[in-house]
């Protein structure tokens, strides 16, 4: 499902970068909640996850840009383009740390299709062979 940011993104210009920061920071929280919520039924079946796969890739990356999107123009509206490189690059390691998270789910979710895969595959085995 598609998110609406938080009401706080659409700011008045009398937003402090500060204030700008703490907006996106918790636009960024709200897309990590968001995160974990869509990987906690992983029982599908394996084609499934890699379509939710990478579905959440290109949903992460859309859902970062426009946060630095709105960031930027946040800023711009403020008059602060003095800080806007270090807003940004104080921005950058919660986007790092999300993205890492992500790596994280879709790694142990593929983790587990593949593990399904195994087991299917000894137990067709074991069966033929039991029927020899």
């Amino acid at each position: 499902p598609e998110t609406t940011p938080p009401t706080t993104v659409a700011a008045a210009t009398s937003d402090s970068p500060e204030q700008i920061l703490g907006d996106a920071r918790a636009e960024l929280e709200q897309l990590q909640t968001e995160q974990l919520e869509e990987w906690v039924d992983d029982d599908e079946d394996d084609d499934g996850i890699a379509v939710r796969a990478e579905a959440a890739v290109v949903k992460f990356g859309k859902a970062a840009d426009a946060i630095f999107d709105r960031v930027e123009e946040r800023l711009r509206e403020h008059q602060a383009s003095s800080s806007s490189s270090s807003i940004l690059e104080r921005l950058v390691p919660h986007v790092q740390s999300l993205f890492m998270n992500q790596l994280d789910i879709l790694r142990d979710s593929c983790g587990r299709a593949y593990e399904r895969i195994l087991e299917t595959a000894t137990k067709e085995e074991e069966k033929s062979e039991a029927a020899r």
